[in-house]
């Protein structure tokens, strides 16, 4: 939580508080200059990448040390969970009814027309749920490839460092890129996927750190090739943790500002971008209808991302 925190700069920004790296991206926005915020952009990705090589020890025990005797996955009833569980509801109705109030205030002069269009609803659903199905292929084929060998807790470690690094100094580093070479600039799909395929890599090692060992032994008997074996297999008996990681990805691109608002081409919108703009001067009816159509946008872009794996892996299993 503490190295995410480090690299956040929307909500500071919304709630006026001044963070490193809401710096970093003010000072850019006014001069489009990456040597202006290079000094302390390498600080908060040196400070982050120093505590995500602390965690990546426990965080390796945790997820390849498992026992995988034969027990597969074990399930307990947990008495408080129902409660607990009922706290997460309780913040999303109060910020469900915060935004409501605000459509209840009416239209402001100019009518109730929408200031989210169809075709910003539809690439930013697009975008994340092709992140998702990207980052996930790519995790998983890393993680899969060395799931028995010692390089495993290198990928993994690899991969969540790489999570880790901000997505603002993760953009800027593209940017400056950009810049040197006077050309190709990234998108922000492909900068989304290279920095999240790490999750997909721990979502996959903590499934299959927890699958009987027998299941691939008796596996490797089956007189076919190392890729079928895996989609008919291995991979498949992980389907609901890899639809929950393909969901928990799209949810993290559909989210994001910061890469949003440094790599997008001129003119180009995404709906958290609009929000967040919107949130600066416009009237409460506008915010709460741009929030509503960004709450269903992720939802219908959470629900396609992990369809997709989900769907695709039970075929072949």
């Amino acid at each position: 939580m503490t190295i995410l925190l480090l690299g956040e700069s929307e909500i500071p920004f919304l709630f006026g508080f001044r963070t490193t790296m809401t710096d970093i991206v003010t000072v850019f926005s006014r001069a489009f200059d990456v040597a202006s915020v290079a000094r302390p952009a390498i600080i908060v990705l040196g400070v982050v990448l120093a505590a995500g090589v602390l965690a990546t020890g426990p965080l390796n025990r945790a997820l390849l040390a498992q026992s995988r005797g034969g027990a597969g996955i074990v399930r307990r009833r947990i008495q408080a969970g129902g409660i607990l569980g009922l706290a997460p509801a309780v913040l999303i109705g109060l910020c469900l009814a915060g935004y409501l109030t605000g459509l209840l205030q009416g239209p402001p002069a100019g009518g109730a027309r929408s200031p989210v269009g169809l075709a910003v609803v539809l690439s930013s659903v697009a975008e994340a749920v092709a992140c998702a199905w990207t980052a996930l292929a790519l995790g998983v084929a890393a993680a899969y490839c060395f799931r028995r060998a010692k390089a495993a807790s290198v990928v993994s470690s690899a991969g969540f460092l790489m999570f880790c690094t901000p997505a603002g100094v993760l953009a800027l580093s593209w940017i400056g890129i950009a810049q040197v070479t006077g050309g190709w600039s990234a998108p922000p799909a492909l900068v989304h996927s290279l920095r999240l395929w790490g999750l997909a890599a721990l979502g996959f090692a903590a499934a299959y750190a927890r699958l009987p060992g027998s299941l691939e032994k008796a596996a490797d008997l089956v007189p076919v090739s190392r890729t079928r074996r895996a989609l008919t297999f291995t991979i498949p008996v992980l389907a609901p943790s890899l639809a929950a990681t393909a969901l928990l990805i799209a949810a993290l691109v559909f989210a994001d500002r910061d890469v949003a608002s440094l790599l997008l081409a001129p003119g180009s919108e995404r709906l958290m971008l609009d929000l967040y703009l919107l949130s600066a001067n416009a009237p409460a009816f506008r915010i709460a209808q741009a929030a509503f159509a960004a709450l269903a946008g992720a939802a219908i872009a959470g629900t396609l991302a992990a369809l997709g794996p989900w769907l695709l892996l039970r075929r072949h299993g």
